[in-house]
């Protein structure tokens, strides 16, 4: 039997991953509402858009990549994103 400090700090894990999906789902729709009256978004523009740190602000970018959404423009510092026609 766990105590009830143990099933506290395990709550708030969960609430903690929830938030944070959360939070990046609604990066995802931020980018495409900011790439429906832009032409193209960066990386740093995601971390200033969304509040995000460069590595969650990848992670978002390659899942809307790996959805087809946007597509990757670009190599290394000069790389942007633009929805996908």
């Amino acid at each position: 039997m766990f105590t009830h400090r143990v099933y506290a700090e395990f709550e708030n894990q969960i609430e903690y991953i929830k938030d944070k999906e959360f939070d990046e789902q609604k990066g995802e729709v931020m980018i495409l509402e900011y790439l429906s009256k832009n032409e193209f978004i960066t990386r740093r523009e995601v971390e200033r858009l969304c509040g995000f740190s460069s590595t969650t602000s990848k992670r978002v970018l390659k899942a809307l990549r790996d959805k087809e959404e946007i597509i990757l423009v670009g190599e290394s510092k000069s790389s942007k994103y633009t929805l996908k026609n």
